[in-house]
């Protein structure tokens, strides 16, 4: 499979579908990356769904990495197709109650069925951030994120492909997360929550999210080769986003807003070419029995 990174949701909070967001996209937050011959999924908002669809009724072989678990993150879940194929195996790994979370979120009075219908191989692992462990040949380390609750990002590395994903995170009031800036030193890519301006965020000082100014910052000091800014606000129209990346290429040259179906392929960002070449359409990954 090709080392590439595939965004299926980018919307932080709630779904926000509709024409106003038709071209970034609606879907809350999930990320398709294969590294090597593994398949790893990172959250499992409402974009979750829309990657099941498009693998149709084929089984698939994944681990699922959970940031935290508020319902943004999770809500996908009791609609992805191939948890409901006995010969889909996908393992979950996320923070402590992962397995109970999901297992309220799936039961009355909120939900109509339970996950003791879905029928793949399905298990559960809790960590703690700053775990450190391996899927396959993939290498995972990860950090804690500012966060009310607290969220883990992950740092995902094989052979001279790695990226960094921190999502619904929020810096201190002065200089950058140097738990973060460790983390994210040398990735080829950097994905990064950008909901809020930098003149929005005063007013939402520990709300736990950041600005594509932060991201920016973050990016030139950890020397990332690309920053992709996603976790959009849900009332921001395509319009909107489009101007954040207009000003955070201002900052960071290699910047880019994500959107849904937008894929990156690793070996572009390595081979060090142009912004242009870095966002490219590309069509749905394999799927592995």
């Amino acid at each position: 499979m090709t080392d590439a990174i595939r965004f299926w949701g980018v919307r932080g909070s709630i779904a926000s579908p509709g024409p106003a967001t038709a071209r970034v996209g609606g879907n809350t937050s999930c990320i398709e990356v294969t590294l090597g011959d593994k398949r790893i999924i990172l959250d499992a908002g409402t974009g979750l769904r829309q990657l099941g669809s498009a693998h149709g009724a084929l089984p698939i072989d994944a681990h699922l990495l959970l940031s935290h678990l508020h319902w943004d993150h999770i809500q996908g879940i009791p609609f992805f197709g191939p948890l409901f194929n006995p010969q889909s195996q996908i393992h979950v790994i996320g923070p402590n109650a992962v397995h109970q979370a999901l297992t309220r979120q799936m039961s009355m009075p909120t939900f109509p069925i339970g996950m003791d219908l879905f029928a793949a191989r399905l298990s559960f692992e809790p960590i703690q951030a700053g775990a450190r462990f391996k899927i396959g040949e993939v290498d995972v380390r990860t950090a804690p994120l500012n966060h009310p609750g607290g969220a883990i990002a992950y740092r995902l590395s094989c052979g001279d492909r790695s990226l960094v994903y921190a999502c619904d995170t929020e810096h201190p009031a002065q200089g950058i997360d140097t738990n973060l800036l460790e983390l994210a030193r040398g990735v080829d890519v950097l994905i990064y929550d950008s909901q809020y301006l930098p003149e929005e965020y005063p007013a939402r000082v520990g709300w736990g999210h950041s600005t594509f100014e932060k991201g920016a910052e973050l990016a030139h000091e950890a020397g990332v080769g690309a920053l992709i800014l996603t976790h959009h606000d849900p009332s921001r129209d395509d319009d909107a986003v489009a101007e954040i990346e207009t000003r955070a290429r201002k900052l960071f040259a290699n910047s880019f807003a994500a959107k849904e179906g937008m894929a990156v392929e690793l070996a572009t960002i390595r081979g060090g070419r142009q912004s242009e070449r870095v966002e490219r359409s590309l069509a749905p990954l394999p799927c592995q029995a």
